[in-house]
């Protein structure tokens, strides 16, 4: 049981290592060098999906798309990483 919790922590400070600086370049990625960096938007919404989904799932956003148009003018970074919505 030792090596084996030895082997998991291991592979958990391995992944952390890797994860940490790939998570870091994707966000660069798509505040700078993404096609839609300059799309305004909130800053999840420009990095995960996940955020669009959520909404999605609490029902709210139909709410919250137009609340971020008026925000952020006609076009705002609402869909996501690669997603955008008009007004």
């Amino acid at each position: 049981t030792n090596i084996l919790y030895q082997c998991i922590l291991r592979c958990l400070v391995y992944l952390s290592i890797v994860s940490i600086p790939v998570t870091a370049g994707w966000i660069v990625y798509t505040q700078i060098f993404h096609p839609l960096a300059r799309i305004p938007g909130p800053f999840i919404a420009s990095i995960t999906r996940l955020w669009y989904v959520l909404k999605v799932q609490q029902g709210s956003f139909d709410k919250v798309n137009r609340d971020l148009h008026d925000r952020y003018g006609r076009v705002a970074r609402t869909l996501g990483v690669g997603g955008y919505g008009f007004n």
